[in-house]
């Protein structure tokens, strides 16, 4: 059995494995936000299966819905954790770049192109 098998075969209530709190520190994340794990950083020996989990699948940057897939746990509570990893110095968050997309102009113009096909 491989770590994340562990984590499917151990039921655990949700509320114990985010230690108690509801929301990640920064409600900006979301799930396609990109966490990787900072070169050396340590975990302490009493690090959770869980969060252990999380920083081994984020050696190579991943998003926390990729994050929520391999470990079978919500994206809220990968965020939670990712949070926890983010404020102990064990992960970098990189998030994308946001564009403000086409303008309603040029929306409208390929709108009225389709309506005349």
């Amino acid at each position: 059995m491989n770590g994340h098998d562990d984590l499917v075969a151990r039921p655990v209530p949700l509320h114990m494995v985010i230690g108690g709190h509801g929301s990640p520190r920064l409600t900006a994340w979301r799930p396609e936000t990109v966490f990787v794990a900072r070169p050396g950083a340590a975990l302490a020996d009493s690090t959770s299966p869980e969060r252990r989990s999380i920083v081994g699948l984020c050696r190579h940057p991943l998003a926390a819905v990729e994050i929520a897939a391999h470990t079978r746990l919500p994206t809220s509570v990968v965020l939670v954790l990712a949070s926890d990893l983010v404020d102990g110095g064990v992960l970098s968050v990189r998030t994308a770049a946001r564009t403000d997309g086409p303008s309603t102009d040029l929306l409208e113009r390929v709108l009225d192109g389709l309506l005349k096909l």
